[in-house]
């Protein structure tokens, strides 16, 4: 038989392939993240980050702003004016004219007009504030930076610890269906009763309950990490285990104090912010000051009789100077701007003192933390290793006859018991050197490799 287009299995086969071909809607591609790939997708995407960047763009804005102030300025000027006069009424007087109002008449003007400031030492010092304000801008995108790079390694570490939550109940839900099958072999023997059987059956039950909470404590916690680092909220993410391992703080809390403040973002906006506000106090100082300026023009100046009049002749003209302000008084404005910039240079110290107060306390606190944590991990291990031996000890026992299944449950529970220990003992522990790391200003350079 011969199949032609218009044969409807023709059709219906074509369709299928047409589907077949098409790539499914809704299947999310699965993306393997390292903790550094996630640091690196968060400085991309985060919303935080995209709107700091376009405040430093406004602050970069400010400091072009500020240095116009310090060049020359010229513009060009065209107008036509016609008006009339009242020549008795301006000069006082009557005078033998034959009538007292001169005009209508017309002025035209096209020219250039320039301006520079010779000595200003206010506009001088309010383009370097606002270059101090730039930097402080930078060191404020920074800061941002690193807390939401500490959020991505705080929520990528309680992931790996779901993860790791995980593979742990299933590891023994394994070991309960083991059980669970010894108990129904000793049963069958006549070495066990039914009540060892249930006992087991029980306990699968209950290993499976853990699973179901666990999977959904994992899905949370990469639910959070997609969040933030504002993926599309149907991806699929997978983690991969850190590569770094915990060392032992060996330097003093003095030299971590002295370290954060050459690496933390919070100093270095605290120092330019100084330096602007340093700025700012002298340049409203210099509002006292004389100042001077040139300023020059040229214009092709003409009356026209007719403003629509071909033939207008206009004549040029110019005028060239040098202005000298001095200010005299100024109803103690000038003061009071002083008197602002000194409290706002003050606030600025009061703020360092209190971050150095603040850090020296992160720092004390996230070190004793590590040390505390590093301890309980090695208690957790050998808690972890002696109930695996009281359960296989349980287990002996019940399989040679001697025993019912209640050691071994009761071992079953201790092993979760020291397994979740050890399991938060080690979140503890990484969570406590990543918090020692962002303390130091050096969050980045550990994690983002």
């Amino acid at each position: 038989m011969t199949l032609t287009m218009k044969s409807p299995l023709v059709v219906t086969l074509l369709g299928l392939a047409l589907v077949a071909a098409l790539p499914l809607r809704g299947a999310a591609e699965t993306l393997e993240l390292s903790l550094g790939d996630a640091l690196r997708k968060a400085r991309e995407r985060n919303p935080a980050l995209q709107r700091q960047l376009l405040d430093q763009v406004r602050r970069e804005a400010e400091v072009v702003e500020a240095r116009g102030a310090l060049l020359p300025s010229l513009q060009g000027e065209a107008y036509e004016i016609r008006h009339s006069i009242n020549f008795e009424a301006l000069a006082g007087g009557s005078f033998p004219l034959p009538a007292p109002v001169i005009g209508p008449f017309s002025v035209r003007s096209i020219g250039l007009q320039a301006q520079m400031p010779l000595l200003d030492l206010s506009l001088w010092r309010r383009w370097r504030g606002s270059k101090a304000m730039l930097e402080s801008g930078q060191a404020e995108s920074e800061k941002v930076r690193e807390e939401i790079s500490a959020l991505v390694v705080g929520q990528y570490l309680l992931a790996l610890r779901s993860e790791a939550q995980v593979r742990a109940v299933q590891a023994r839900i394994d070991l309960a269906k083991a059980l669970e099958d010894l108990a129904v072999h000793q049963e069958q023997s006549g070495v066990g009763t039914g009540l060892d059987t249930l006992r087991a059956k029980v306990r699968t039950q209950t290993e499976q309950q853990a699973l179901i909470r666990a999977r959904s404590a994992r899905q949370e916690a990469l639910s959070g990490l997609v969040r933030l680092l504002d993926l599309p909220p149907e991806s699929n993410v997978q983690i991969k285990e850190l590569a770094t391992q915990e060392a032992a703080p060996t330097s003093t809390l003095g030299d971590d104090l002295s370290a954060a403040r050459s690496a933390r973002a919070d100093f270095r906006i605290l120092d330019a912010q100084g330096r602007a506000a340093d700025a700012r106090v002298q340049g409203v100082q210099a509002l006292h000051l004389p100042s001077l300026q040139a300023f020059a023009s040229v214009e092709n100046m003409g009356l026209v009789h007719n403003s629509l009049a071909p033939n207008a002749k206009l004549e040029r003209v110019y005028e060239v100077g040098v202005q000298l302000k001095v200010p005299i008084f100024s109803g103690g404005r000038t003061q009071a701007q002083v008197n602002q910039a000194q409290a706002a240079r003050s606030q600025v110290d009061a703020t360092r003192r209190e971050l150095e107060a603040r850090v020296g306390f992160e720092l004390r606190t996230s070190k004793e933390h590590f040390e505390a944590a590093r301890s309980e991990v090695a208690l957790a291990e050998e808690g972890l290793r002696l109930a695996q031996a009281e359960l296989e000890q349980a287990r002996h026992r019940f399989e040679a006859g001697v025993s019912n299944n209640i050691e071994l449950v009761s071992a079953q529970e201790e092993l979760a018991k020291a397994e979740e220990g050890h399991l938060d003992a080690r979140y503890r522990l990484d969570q406590a050197q990543a918090d020692l790391a962002h303390a130091k200003g050096e969050l980045e350079q550990r994690y983002a490799r």
